[in-house]
């Protein structure tokens, strides 16, 4: 595992806390078959569970030095509930500077290695940090001849009440 100092943690031996991400990741290891898995492979039927956690981004080349874009191709319900719908819409126009950086970290981190990886860090939007998201950030291909998108499936969890011990969904801690 990697931190960044920032507090994102980059897990490349994917040990997930939240056990639906241990599911998204057989779903996802289950289209791959040795190859990174096309968008046209994933069925949202198959994917029930985790549907409203799932994201998925297209990756823009880079016109000339700059880095390449993201830019959210379908947000489900429960991440458009937190950070809002922002479908089409590149994540440098909607998300804060050092969340922007966290998620760039973490979308290149699975690019750079064509592979999935674990990301977790605790939320950055001070009115709702005390929440921890953890994530599944995995390559995807549109037409299969390239890495050009990211399935990502995130969860969040109150710091006091980790998953598996009670809480179905992020609470603010009772003050």
């Amino acid at each position: 595992m990697a931190g960044d100092g920032g507090g994102l943690v980059i897990d490349t031996d994917l040990a997930f806390v939240h056990p639906l991400l241990g599911e998204a990741l057989a779903y996802y290891r289950s289209k791959a078959k040795g190859r990174v898995p096309r968008r046209t492979d994933l069925d949202p039927a198959g994917m029930l569970a985790f549907l409203p956690n799932v994201i998925l981004f297209d990756v823009v080349p880079a016109d000339g030095d700059g880095p390449d874009r993201y830019v959210y191709r379908l947000m489900g319900t429960s991440i458009a509930a937190y950070y809002g719908e922002h479908t089409w819409r590149d994540v440098d126009e909607v998300l804060p500077p050092e969340a922007l950086a966290r998620t760039r970290r973490a979308l290149d981190a699975a690019l750079q290695r064509d592979a999935p990886i674990r990301a977790v860090a605790r939320v950055v939007d001070p009115r709702k940090s005390w929440l921890i998201g953890e994530a599944l950030v995995a390559p995807l291909s549109q037409h299969g001849t390239a890495t050009d998108m990211v399935f990502a499936v995130m969860f969040f969890w109150s710091e006091d009440s980790p998953p598996g011990h009670g809480a179905a969904r992020p609470r603010r801690p009772r003050t």
